[in-house]
């Protein structure tokens, strides 16, 4: 009777161990695609660094979506003092706009870089941008 009880309590033991340690099967596969997704955006946020004006690239994540081709413009100080830069998503006949502009330095923590966020465009060519759903399509197929 000792040795069933001792039987039970290793086994138990045992499962207990498999599940605090990760041997769930399903856990392990979200941490994985959530672990490519991250260094997708990583790679997003260096390419928006050293990414010369001009250059087109497809980048693995970015806000919009996966896998997008990105053609970036020069980087620029906006009015609010923050360093802002043009993208045109999926350069071509149905491109898109977007703005990312740069936290500033004193927003993140010591230890945590300072990163891009992608914020709402307000104009195109000096032209106010009223509806945003308009957006899906650029004349010229390029921003400036």
């Amino acid at each position: 009777m000792l040795s069933q009880r001792v039987a039970r309590l290793l086994l138990l033991g045992g499962l207990s161990f498999a599940a605090l340690t990760g041997c769930v099967p399903g856990s392990f596969a979200v941490r994985e695609e959530r672990s490519a997704q991250e260094m997708g955006l990583e790679t997003f946020q260096r390419a928006l660094d050293t990414a010369p004006a001009g250059a087109t690239r497809t980048m693995p994540e970015t806000p919009w979506g996966r896998a997008m081709m990105v053609e970036f413009h020069q980087p620029y100080v906006a009015a609010s003092g923050r360093r802002c830069r043009r993208l045109t998503l999926e350069p071509g006949p149905l491109a898109r706009p977007a703005l990312v502009c740069r936290e500033p330095d004193g927003a993140k923590t010591a230890k945590q870089a300072p990163s891009w966020e992608a914020v709402r465009l307000l104009q195109i060519d000096g032209r106010p941008v009223l509806n945003q759903g308009a957006l899906t399509a650029m004349p010229g197929g390029r921003g400036q």
